[in-house]
């Protein structure tokens, strides 16, 4: 094995040029035949993939310089973010007033869960608050392909849809909070870095309203045909995520309120511009492996216990809350157990939040980055308890 990863390595070094093309079709391949021999997300074999032939396992995939992977991963995102946004229907929220009460009551049970779960474990203060910010989110990174793949509609879909967008801006606004109240902890200016999060938030959601402002007056006036529309949005959103970046603001909500924004205007997206078409799938592929290759697994299993600790806690008190809610969202206890489980998947979407720890002036926290490594693990059957949900809830459309 060792003489294998060396005339790998050598052969790669040699050729760098050909390292990431490779990859990706490798890890296309590997997904296509897994899916199709098994059945489950092809996500769950990118992210797979991504660690098994990670540089500290057996393969040749580089670490990435982390100014690269961070502006790479966060243009990814926000494209698959406003695709996201262009699904949440604010009308429908408003007539379901009970999906917002779910979200609230939901994402705090879990976060007192998780901090409790944390303290026992000996974990500190401050960084099991952190854990329970991060954990109270959903990644809409796995919901939104998981839907998109299985071409779900219904009940249970829109349910997770909007708990989802509900519960990443819950999470976003209280793990700002917490950074700001341990930056400022030795002035004791609390209200400063409460007002600091309230900013950041208003700021970064105006951003993205005033962006859909724009791109609906330049549609407006030059008519753009609409299969122009799609380069369009892309270009925008890669300069939106810069400028949220150089402002210190967040590009995840920028993101999903500029889709929001976008649908509100009823600025209309054919089916392929919606999603993107292959370039969304591509950018699946890249994020999905380029988040577990640039982890170090090499003490992974001291957390082991502690991780799975926090994603079962996690789990069940979701699947719970949400299915007590469920009688008053106007549907079943099961369907409400179903939309409780697909909203397990989290790694993905902590990974990317921690990075808003280093403008903050906190630093990575390694217990944190490597709890959140676990649960990128764990989560290999995160994006299949979803898959399961929809096909439970007969929303899926069979291929």
């Amino acid at each position: 094995m060792t003489l294998f990863r060396w005339n790998m390595a050598t052969f790669f070094i040699n050729n760098p040029q050909l390292i990431w093309p490779l990859i990706l079709l490798a890890a296309w391949t590997f997904a296509e035949v897994g899916t199709y021999l098994v059945k489950i997300p092809k996500i769950t074999f990118y992210t797979l993939f991504g660690f098994i032939f990670a540089k500290h396992q057996i393969g040749p995939l580089p670490t990435l310089d982390h100014s690269g992977i961070v502006a790479l991963v966060n243009i990814i995102a926000g494209l698959i973010l406003f695709d996201f946004g262009y699904r949440i229907n604010l009308r429908w929220i408003w007539s379901n007033k009970i999906i917002l009460i779910t979200s609230i009551v939901e994402s705090g049970v879990t976060f007192v869960v998780v901090f409790v779960i944390s303290r026992l474990f000996d974990v500190s203060t401050l960084v099991s608050l952190e854990f329970a910010a991060l954990f109270m989110a959903t990644s809409p990174f796995v919901i939104i392909n998981v839907i998109n793949q299985q071409q779900s509609a219904g009940q249970v879909t829109e349910r997770i849809l909007h708990l989802t967008a509900l519960n990443c801006i819950s999470a976003i606004f209280i793990f700002k909070l917490i950074l700001g109240y341990a930056v400022f902890e030795k002035s004791g200016s609390f209200g400063q870095a409460t007002m600091a999060s309230i900013v950041m938030l208003i700021s970064s959601a105006a951003l993205g309203i005033g962006f859909a402002l724009f791109l609906f007056g330049a549609l407006k006036q030059i008519k753009l045909l609409t299969s122009d529309r799609a380069v369009v949005l892309s270009l925008i959103i890669i300069l939106l995520v810069g400028i949220t970046k150089a402002f210190g603001l967040s590009p995840i909500i920028a993101s999903l309120i500029f889709g929001l924004t976008i649908r509100h205007m009823k600025v209309v997206m054919g089916q392929n511009q919606r999603n993107f078409g292959a370039l969304e799938n591509i950018l699946i592929i890249v994020l999905f492996i380029i988040i577990p290759v640039n982890l170090d697994w090499h003490n992974l299993s001291l957390f082991i216990g502690l991780g799975i600790a926090l994603f079962l806690g996690r789990l069940i008190i979701k699947t719970t809350v949400v299915a007590l809610f469920s009688y008053c969202n106007g549907v079943s206890i099961n369907k409400g157990i179903l939309t409780g489980l697909a909203l397990s998947p989290i790694s993905i979407f902590s990974i990317l939040l921690l990075d808003q720890s280093v403008p903050s002036g906190m630093g990575l926290n390694y217990g944190l980055l490597m709890i959140t490594g676990v649960t990128l693990l764990l989560e290999l059957i995160g994006p299949c308890i979803t898959q399961y949900a929809l096909i439970m809830a007969k929303e899926n459309t069979p291929t």
